[in-house]
């Protein structure tokens, strides 16, 4: 099955909320609905990718947090704020209804229908003691609360289940709800690294049941029974959210997959075999998930303000990636600020792979792109620029800490809602040198005509690593033959950036004619990287002053 992931962002809130999609659902017109936490808004977005996002009515920044849909043909959601909170209707074409809870801080969360027709939710504190209930509201919005009863304990997800009843999640346990308000609790057994934090349910195609735990590697079953068992992801997936079940019958979930270093979503067959698709934004945190139209997943990122859409059976034209010749470049190294402030790093910065699309209005926008950069560290999203008809260039920037030669891996995503993604790899090889010594000129010197010097400091710089084996030269500039220079690591200098040894090339010369000269010191390491700077001397014929060499703790003499 071939799947392909799109992904679309949200509207900025005007008073600078975060828009935070949590959770999401398929709406009575074939549409997507999705709520926003923070940002006291309900978007819908369209299957072709267009997007109409409704106020919520009342104080900026409510949280909007659980959604459902009716049996009236509305969807229905959950509010909580400072102020109130409520359940509320909207209609498909974007009328409001909100309905105050009966205890004003209930923090109602997650939201379901029942077998019963009514509207089912959790409410985390129904008491003001931290004592969570379940709620009920009819569609003429008449409430009904149930208390939970283990205390100290908040329920989280709910979803109706196949035995009639409705079914939730609290701290370590499952809950099961019947239509007259009678709840048993089953308990969940701690994983290997601590209490169980059951989070979304849903009911599976098989007849039971299956939830999500906050931040593990598993999924649970649990029967219409109350037995409870799990279902390993594998030792690379933790889970991050929302669990629905796809078009496809199979368990859909969002998780974090460390090999890859990025957020993915998971399909996971009733046997338990675990299949992860990367996201295209990399930390993008997938939350909320359902099933759409057209053989479709639909979820939503909260890290990333994004709605996401998973293509089964993907058709669209494939792109063609293709890496670039091979980068030499050189690996991360102190530079000189003015007087020693302080260094700066030197950065690759430049293309690493292009692309070709086969449709001629495509954008760079409809793409989205991850560097792996082969030395370990976190992907990064890539810069994606036009490169002339259908062609595209991806271009980043990083910092290589050590020499040697890396591969560059370069995936390419087709994001654009409303025709199904394609994506392609591309790699490219790096080769790392080792830098060149970070070594600058001095003032200018003033030496007398005619009188020799000795040990005097021509050329300064600083190490960020063990100090390597460094030779020199200089040519005075006054037609004498290049001499030996000698190289000197005096001491440790420590700013703010980190701690550097610093190194010193000395010399010795005597100038037999006034006049202005440019001396030409070349630093060699053992490496083959070498370093050119200039120092100008100043001849004259009164006597030099002491040369001092400046740092940012003041001038101390040398030589």
């Amino acid at each position: 099955m071939s799947v392909a992931i799109a992904e679309t962002g949200l509207t900025p809130s005007p008073n600078n909320s975060l828009d935070v999609p949590r959770s999401i659902v398929m709406g009575p017109d074939g549409n997507i609905w999705f709520t926003e936490d923070f940002a006291g808004k309900i978007g819908r977005l369209t299957p072709g990718g267009k997007l109409t996002e409704f106020n919520v009515p009342g104080t900026p920044g409510e949280t909007t947090e659980g959604i459902t849909v009716g049996p009236d043909g509305n969807l229905w959601f959950t509010i909580t704020a400072r102020s109130h909170c409520a359940i509320a209707r909207i209609t498909t074409q974007g009328a409001l209804t909100v309905y105050p809870t009966p205890f004003n801080q209930s923090n109602p969360a997650a939201i379901a229908l029942g077998p019963d027709g009514n509207l089912w939710f959790t409410e985390r504190n129904s008491d003001g003691h931290d004592r969570g209930a379940i709620g009920r509201i009819t569609t003429q919005g008449v409430f009904a609360e149930f208390p939970l009863p283990t205390t100290q304990t908040s329920p989280d997800g709910i979803t109706s289940g196949p035995d009639g009843n409705i079914w939730f999640t609290e701290v370590g346990k499952i809950g099961r709800v019947n239509p007259q308000g009678v709840i048993t609790e089953f308990a969940v057994p701690p994983s290997s690294t601590g209490p169980s934090y059951p989070m979304a349910i849903t009911a599976g195609p098989d007849g039971n049941l299956y939830f999500t735990e906050a931040n593990a590697n598993l999924i649970g079953r649990v029967t219409p029974g109350g037995t409870v068992t799990v279902i390993p992801l594998g030792s690379t997936l933790t889970t991050t959210g929302g669990l629905a079940v796809g078009p496809d019958k199979n368990l859909w979930l969002g998780a974090w997959d460390s090999p890859a270093q990025s957020n993915a979503l998971v399909r996971l067959t009733l046997s338990g075999k675990a299949t992860a698709f990367l996201t295209p934004t990399t930390s993008s945190l997938p939350g909320g998930v359902t099933a759409g139209p057209g053989g479709t997943v639909w979820f939503t990122e909260a890290s990333a303000s994004r709605v996401g859409e998973v293509v089964l059976n993907a058709t669209d034209a494939p792109l063609r990636a293709i890496g670039v010749a091979p980068i030499h470049t050189n690996e991360s190294a102190p530079r000189f600020g003015p007087d020693l402030v302080g260094p700066a790093i030197e950065a690759f910065s430049g293309t690493v792979a292009k692309f070709v699309d086969s449709d001629p209005r495509a954008a760079p926008s409809e793409f989205v792109a991850h560097i792996d950069w082969g030395d370990g560290s976190l992907p990064t999203t890539a810069k994606i620029t036009p490169n002339g008809h259908h062609v595209f260039l991806v271009n980043g920037d990083h910092n290589y800490g050590e020499e040697g030669s890396y591969t560059i891996t370069v995936t390419i995503f087709d994001v654009k809602i409303g025709h199904p993604g394609a994506r392609a790899v591309a790699r490219t090889r790096v080769h790392v040198a080792d830098p060149p010594p970070a070594i600058q000129g001095v003032d200018p010197i003033t030496v007398q005509v005619g009188r020799p010097f000795n040990s005097l400091v021509v050329a300064s710089g600083i190490l960020d690593e063990i100090p390597g084996q460094f030779t020199a030269t200089i040519d005075w500039g006054d037609g004498t033959p290049p001499a030996t220079g000698v190289v000197k690591i005096t001491h440790v200098l420590t700013i703010d950036t980190g701690t550097y040894d610093i190194i010193h090339v000395l010399g010795s010369h005597q100038y037999n004619k006034t006049g202005t000269y440019s001396a030409h010191v070349v630093v060699h390491d053992d490496g083959g990287a070498s370093t050119t700077v200039t120092t100008t001397f100043v001849v004259g014929t009164n006597p030099p002053s002491p040369f001092f060499f400046t740092h940012h703790n003041g001038p101390f003499e040398i030589g």
